[in-house]
């Protein structure tokens, strides 16, 4: 329970809160966590061994199970859909773990089905390349979110996240499973080529049939809005308000859960990614 992880943590580490908070708590502390969306706690800048700074985030398993198959906030399972986090491989629970599986599941489909709505193909079949689908699930998560509004973001991060430092061939084992049961199903056909690894191609089969097998790896609430073009974007639509809610919570909580001089220097760090002149 949060409650019982923070009055533990803040006895053992009580530097990684913010002085006002210490002073409030591990009850004060548990309901900011759960009361305001995305139901996450983060302590960032948090300097450890060889003087290297982390930021971890913390929340509740049930939280965590209904954002990873209902979406709620598509934060925490937004996160889990790139290869980014350290440590998760090595997570045994099994609820979390089936729930992970069926968030990947629908992270390809949406980007499928969003990937289909943007195609000038004139056939029902369409065709991009694999990195391209991986880019479409990282915008999932990101379209939506205050900092690229803001440009608080590096404008080149979902190339970044795919395309750089083997991050590509981390994707390709994350989705292995789920893009093989589309190609099984006969909903997708990866090709590989000889032109370099970003080469890889993907058929889509955007028919009616085939949009409504994808549409049934989506949480229950985005079903049902994804059957042609049009009801694609409606489906993107959505997923940014998804995200916005959850994305908004988190930025006003940041603002009491750093403290001021480290939501100074970590928002600092952010619109410097996004190409703003800090001084």
């Amino acid at each position: 329970h949060p409650h019982k992880f923070h009055a533990e943590n803040l006895k053992r580490h009580p530097h990684h809160y913010a002085p006002m908070l210490r002073t409030l708590g591990p009850n004060a502390i548990s309901t900011i966590q759960t009361s305001i969306p995305a139901r996450l706690f983060f302590n960032p800048l948090v300097s450890v061994e060889n003087n290297r700074l982390l930021k971890y985030g913390v929340i509740y398993a049930p939280h965590a199970m209904t954002d990873l198959k209902e979406w709620e906030f598509l934060y925490l399972a937004g996160r889990l859909q790139k290869p980014t986090l350290q440590g998760f491989e090595g997570y045994t629970d099994p609820a979390i773990l089936t729930a992970q599986k069926g968030n990947l599941s629908a992270a390809v489909a949406a980007g499928l089905l969003i990937s289909l709505s943007r195609s000038k193909s004139s056939t029902t079949m369409t065709t991009i390349t694999l990195p391209e689908v991986f880019e479409s699930v990282c915008r999932l998560s990101y379209d939506g979110d205050p900092r690229t509004l803001f440009k608080a973001e590096d404008p080149r991060k979902i190339q970044k996240l795919v395309r750089s430092n083997g991050q590509y061939e981390r994707f390709c084992s994350l989705y292995a499973m789920p893009l093989d049961e589309l190609q099984s199903k006969g909903l997708i056909t990866v090709s590989s080529s000889d032109d370099g690894e970003y080469s890889t191609s993907v058929m889509i089969d955007g028919s009616s049939s085939a949009r409504l097998e994808f549409e049934r790896y989506l949480p229950a609430h985005f079903r049902g809005v994804a059957g042609g073009a049009a009801c694609a974007s409606t489906l993107a639509m959505l997923l940014r308000r998804t995200v916005a809610r959850g994305a908004w919570g988190q930025t006003v909580k940041g603002f009491f859960t750093a403290g001021l001089g480290k939501s100074l220097r970590y928002g600092g760090a952010k619109l410097k990614k996004g190409g703003w002149r800090v001084f």
